[in-house]
């Protein structure tokens, strides 16, 4: 059993279970991610192979583009969908067999039939 059970009761409307919401000042996982990113830290250049002082963020984007000029797919999908963006697919009716006129024509016998049927 739930240590309280009061918590699994859906709200009422205009009730809430949070009143106060969020204490103010309190950062969320995106901004607390933000700020360690931006650390500078003595790194080895993936590219260059020197040792440069580099942010977190940098470090991590030239370690994928390393790693896709180096030759691994998925991160040289990743560089470039997020460089130019994912391609978007594109799909194509390759039957070219469809008469539009015989379709037509077949529904319009199919309503005749429905009718038709109705009235008898």
């Amino acid at each position: 059993m739930p240590p309280n059970p009061q918590n699994l009761k859906p709200c009422k409307p205009g009730e809430t279970h949070n009143p106060n919401g969020r204490p103010k000042g309190a950062k969320g996982i995106k901004a607390t991610i933000k700020k360690y990113l931006k650390y500078e830290l003595a790194h080895k250049n993936p590219l260059t192979k020197k040792d440069e002082k580099l942010s977190a963020e940098d470090h991590i984007i030239l370690t994928a583009i390393a790693k896709a000029i180096s030759g691994d797919d998925r991160a040289r999908e990743d560089v470039l969908n997020r460089l130019y963006g994912k391609p978007v697919e594109h799909t194509k009716n390759t039957n070219t067999n469809m008469n539009v006129e015989a379709t037509q024509d077949t529904i319009r016998k199919i309503k005749e039939s429905i009718l038709k049927d109705d009235n008898d």
